[in-house]
């Protein structure tokens, strides 16, 4: 081998040794075996003992021959390559003499590219580092929210399992029914009912009366006497159309309504207490068969007041000290029984006969501002130090001689009424002094009273009296800004603590309490009801049961949230894109099938596709999954049709023939995935080919160019495998036709490499290196 013309023939001729060496196992030749390091040392060696200098001007002839016969422009890359510099950063040129013009243009334009560059450079790593801490930011905003609701939950939610005991736990709630306890369904079905009125256009149901009878099957006498408390406090109007909710139930109309409201609540039960007293000692309370509530009085302090009690003052009326008589009438609402009381005993009460009779004339019950500070004076000068405590009592309702009110707010809280022990008593304060809100948040802290708290929170809203915040984003709890005193209750916040606990399990319940969040927003201005949905949709993964699903003839089934009217096409949209965000693309091409986003469904199609194209399909692999998706919906979009573009679709159906070649290729059926990929007019197998093929290239989408490294190199594999098996038939049993179907295949890995390095696409270095060398073992 004397003066090779070129190192490509000494890399053939190498190349071919070593597949005849591969071939023939039987010829065991000595192997060198040298590291780099050696082969350097020994080559110089050669060098410098061969002593001659070759010129560089028949290996720069001989280069662009080689590099002409393969289609490069040898004048464009000469000129291209003495643009190419070494440096590795971009660091601004020396300026040069200023009496060369043309290097200080060249210099200037240079620099001003270069500062260019690096300008885009930093603006692009700034924008990347914003985005990057705004995504953190959005997510720990719903982290922090979902602490917080867990947090608000009670401490039972802060118990985190051992990690042994992680998964049992984790079965034990998969396999649960349901997560919602007793109450909590009661108050469920009542809410289903309320919503199913509502929606279906009909008499808005009256809540409350709803939730009242959801209580009596409690068994829990606490309760069904709170939401009787509401029965009588939510009698009053909501407020008017122009007038906000904090400004109406900051009005004396309001007030005056609610505390006569409340006032005849306590009222009424004391009268059922009273009676309940009296059935159950009917011996003691001697009242015989005269009916009427002064009578019922009469037998009640039989009972309840001993014989002989000291201090009491003014007289006695049929055996029963006449003011016990008189504050007992008045405690029960009884206005004309007390009036029957004070005329019996008009002789001993002096001129609290005149003021009760104008204070039962009066619609209000009250005095007139004469005869009131009239009264109180009396009884700052007479009765401050009596004895009798009924008689100071019945002065101070009658005048309203002292600021109870004032007394519950400043002294009695919580401790005093020991909430802790006695919750619903310290409630019935905080509703009874109009502080609705609180008294939410208050039960709300409890596990076991939160179901109350928040069907509370729903009466009351519904009614229109309960001020919210204006953020849902603001704490559970916080003080109106314009009025301190008043607080503001986050409603959404409290919904969505509660139903965390069930919406896992429950979720047809869980939307049943979001859609009472439908008049709220959140924060970005988007429908909060619309928002939770998607959030519901993604956490439990429920897609077809809430959003419903696509038909084979492609017909949609409709899902839970079809009866809530909303726009249901926008809302699957809306959820599709919170799937892709969160980078569940199947899921996505599920639901923007649904909201009949064709074209959004072939797009991510096409990018599922082409990341398991080449990979070989085996039982429950991502490959499979996809695999079956794009197929179902491909003959459903054939058949039924669809809304797409047509080089979007085009590429769609492309790349599913292209699974089908890689399913041939990789079960070695060989014959068929050539006649396949020939169908396909992808890639040429003839040299007459080449150039229909090339003009095709243009027209393909970047989907598919993005594949073309592994379809050649598959075909390439596919033409070596078939080369491969024809020279290993036996010598004896060559013949024409072998040596036919060699020149065949060779002449179609020729076709191979010419259109690899033609068309106008930047293929990964290794496809190449890899498709020549398997061209090369077939020469």
């Amino acid at each position: 081998m004397e003066n090779p013309s070129s190192f490509v023939d000494i890399l053939h001729q190498a190349e071919q040794l070593t597949a005849q060496m591969e071939a023939e196992p039987s010829v065991e030749l000595p192997r060198v075996q040298r590291n780099l390091a050696q082969i350097i040392s020994a080559g110089e060696r050669l060098w410098n003992k061969s002593g001659k200098t070759t010129s560089s001007e028949p290996a720069n002839v001989k280069a662009a021959i080689l590099l002409g016969s393969k289609g490069v422009d040898i004048p464009r890359l000469s000129k291209n390559l003495e643009n190419i510099t070494a440096v590795k950063s971009l660091e601004p040129i020396e300026p040069v003499r200023e009496t060369d013009v043309q290097g200080f243009l060249k210099n200037e334009r240079e620099n001003a590219l270069l500062s260019a560059i690096e300008e885009t450079k930093k603006h692009t790593f700034a924008e990347v580092e914003e985005l990057h801490w705004e995504n953190l930011r959005r997510e720990w905003e719903r982290e922090k929210e979902k602490i917080l609701n867990t947090l608000a939950g009670g401490d039972d939610d802060l118990l985190f399992p051992a990690a042994g005991s992680m998964t049992a736990l984790m079965d034990i709630t998969v396999k649960s029914r349901s997560a919602m306890n007793a109450a909590e369904m009661a108050y469920s079905r009542q809410i289903y009912m309320y919503n199913e009125a509502i929606i279906s256009g009909g008499v808005k149901p009256d809540i409350v009366s709803l939730f009242i009878e959801a209580s009596k099957t409690m068994d829990n006498k606490n309760v069904e006497d709170l939401w009787k408390m509401i029965r009588h406090l939510s009698r009053v109007s909501g407020p008017p159309a122009s007038m906000s909710v904090s400004a109406y139930r900051a009005s004396k109309e309001f007030q005056t309504a609610f505390i006569a409201n409340g006032k005849r609540y306590l009222e009424e039960s004391y009268l059922e207490y009273v009676k309940s007293v009296v059935q159950s000692n009917l011996e003691r309370s001697m009242v015989g068969g005269v009916p009427g509530t002064l009578q019922l009085i009469k037998g009640f302090l039989n009972i309840i007041l001993p014989p002989n009690v000291a201090g009491l003052e003014d007289g006695r009326l049929d055996g029963q000290p006449v003011w016990a008589v008189i504050y007992y009438c008045l405690r029960c609402g009884d206005l004309q029984a007390a009036g029957a009381a004070v005329e019996s005993a008009r002789a001993c009460l002096d001129q609290f006969y005149d003021f009760f009779q104008e204070y039962r004339r009066s619609k209000q019950c009250r005095l007139s501002l004469e005869t009131e500070n009239k009264l109180r004076l009396l009884y700052r000068r007479s009765l401050v130090t009596s004895t009798d405590p009924f008689k100071k009592a019945v002065y101070c309702v009658v005048g309203r001689c002292s600021a109870v009110d004032d007394q519950l707010s400043e002294e009695f809280g919580e401790g005093h009424f020991k909430a802790a022990e006695q919750p619903f008593l310290y409630s019935q304060v905080l509703l009874l002094t109009a502080q609705l809100e609180n008294t939410i948040e208050f039960l709300s802290r409890n596990d076991r009273l939160r179901p109350h708290a928040v069907h509370l929170a729903l009466a009351f809203h519904e009614l229109g009296l309960l001020v919210q915040t204006e953020s849902v984003q603001a704490p559970l709890l916080q003080s109106d800004p314009t009025r301190p005193s008043l607080k503001r209750l986050n409603f959404a916040r409290l919904i969505m603590m509660y139903t965390s606990k069930f919406e896992l399990t429950d979720p047809r319940e869980a939307l049943q309490y979001f859609f009472h969040l439908r008049g709220l927003k959140t924060p970005q201005d988007t429908n909060l009801f619309e928002n939770s949905i998607s959030e519901l949709v993604l956490e439990t993964g429920e897609f077809e049961m809430l959003l419903g699903k696509m038909n084979s003839d492609g017909t949609r089934m409709p899902g839970a949230i079809d009866k809530y009217q909303v726009n249901t096409s926008k809302l699957i949209a809306l959820v599709a894109r919170n799937s892709e965000e969160k980078g569940l693309f199947e899921e996505a091409v599920l639901l923007h099938d649904l909201a009949h986003s064709h074209e959004r469904v072939l797009q991510l199609l096409n990018s599922l596709i082409i990341q398991v194209l080449a990979q070989p399909s085996r039982p429950q692999s991502n490959r499979e999954r996809v695999q079956t998706l794009a197929v179902a919906l491909g003959k459903r979009y054939r058949s039924s049709g669809y809304c797409a573009g047509s080089t979007v679709a085009a590429a769609f159906y492309l790349l599913l023939d292209l699974m089908n070649f890689f399913d041939l290729y990789h079960s070695g059926s060989a014959e068929h995935a050539l006649e396949l990929l020939d169908q396909l007019h992808l890639i040429p197998l003839a040299h007459d080919q080449i150039e229909d093929r090339i003009s095709r290239f243009s027209n393909y989408s970047d989907e598919i160019r993005r594949c073309l490294p592994e379809i050649l190199l598959a075909t390439m594999d596919i033409l070596h495998s078939e080369y491969k098996k024809t020279k290993s038939v036996a010598p004896t049993q060559t013949s024409p036709l072998k040596d036919s179907f060699s020149q065949h295949l060779r002449q179609q890995a020729k076709a191979l490499i010419a259109f690899a390095g033609t068309i106008p696409y930047r293929m990964p270095g290794d496809t190449i290196a890899r498709l020549v060398q398997m061209e090369v073992m077939m020469n």
